[in-house]
């Protein structure tokens, strides 16, 4: 029998953040205020502060500020005005993805493979809820996350299916050591990192993997639109065929696809659920992302003239 790994203070600060977006999803058009999801969700504005800060270094007011329309709008013109200018460049040390190994395989090729695939496989427990995870000794392969009370019947299911013929392997331990490097990125010696990166092995089509790997190139604390991925692939015409690979991307937040959003701001769906892609963006925004860029008075401009309108 597999056990999931055990629930966290992290997970249950999660399910409650969670609960908040929801509400304000539900309730966007009155603009709620702390007092107002305080009330909603039985719990007093001071623990509720203190959770927020306990799950992610900010407040709940921080948390609607970087998940609103307006903020979110705002950091996708500074993206496409500093690459535009040729002067973005991000601190290397606070970079998640410059310290990922790409490595792509097409279908074709792997259907030819000799050899035995080993594949192992577990759960964790993050700040963003439960994830499964498999890893080769070439990388990891798939990072999904589960909605409990979800069994691993439908994770292993679809593992098995992008990895037919396969050796399956639950290695609980292997699965939580990586896990850990993971999700705690930013506290991570970034010297390892930088001589042992964080492998992936990436099976999908041609125009998938280019489409990854021009995503993987979106820093923390950065947003981009579909329109934009398909213009850095060279195929500004393939905005859907660009949304259509990024709903097939099998390993969620590493190729970080909660990234990607509409380009009036709005934040759309995720795979893995919306208020979990928005949960991810405030918490990058308050963790990972300098705080230069994040008080820069460029930045603070384009949000305040956005927030007008």
């Amino acid at each position: 029998m597999i056990a999931y790994a055990m629930p966290s203070k992290a997970d249950e600060y999660y399910q409650l953040v969670r609960e908040v977006i929801l509400f304000i999803d539900r309730h966007h058009t009155h603009h709620p205020e702390k007092i107002d999801i305080a009330k909603a969700l039985n719990i007093s504005q001071s623990d509720l502060q203190q959770i927020f800060m306990a799950w992610g270094n900010m407040s709940p007011e921080q948390c609607l500020r970087y998940i609103s329309k307006s903020y979110a709008k705002a950091l996708l013109i500074k993206r496409s005005s500093l690459c535009s200018h040729h002067k973005y460049s991000f601190n290397r040390s606070k970079d998640l993805n410059l310290l990922i190994d790409f490595e792509p395989i097409t279908p074709t090729e792997y259907n030819t493979m000799t050899e035995v695939f080993n594949i192992n496989y577990g759960t964790y427990m993050t700040r963003f809820g439960l994830c499964f995870i498999a890893n080769t000794k070439r990388g990891i392969c798939h990072l999904s996350f589960l909605d409990e009370p979800q069994t691993l019947e439908q994770p292993i299911t679809l593992l098995t299916q992008q990895w037919p013929n396969a050796l399956l392997n639950h290695n609980q331990s292997d699965i939580s050591n990586l896990a850990e490097t993971i999700f705690n990125i930013h506290k991570t010696d970034q010297a390892r990192l930088l001589v042992t990166p964080i492998k992936l092995l990436v099976k999908g089509t041609t125009f998938q993997q280019k489409v990854w790997k021009a995503l993987i190139n979106v820093h923390p604390g950065e947003l981009a639109s579909y329109n934009e991925l398909a213009q850095i692939i060279q195929q500004p015409k393939a905005t859907r065929a660009v949304a259509s690979a990024l709903a097939r991307n099998n390993i969620a937040y590493l190729i970080p696809c909660h990234r990607v959003i509409k380009s009036n701001g709005e934040l759309n769906q995720y795979h893995w659920g919306r208020e979990r892609k928005a949960a991810i963006i405030a918490w990058e925004q308050a963790n990972i992302l300098t705080k230069h860029q994040a008080t820069s008075k460029t930045f603070s401009t384009i949000y305040t003239d956005n927030n007008k309108t």
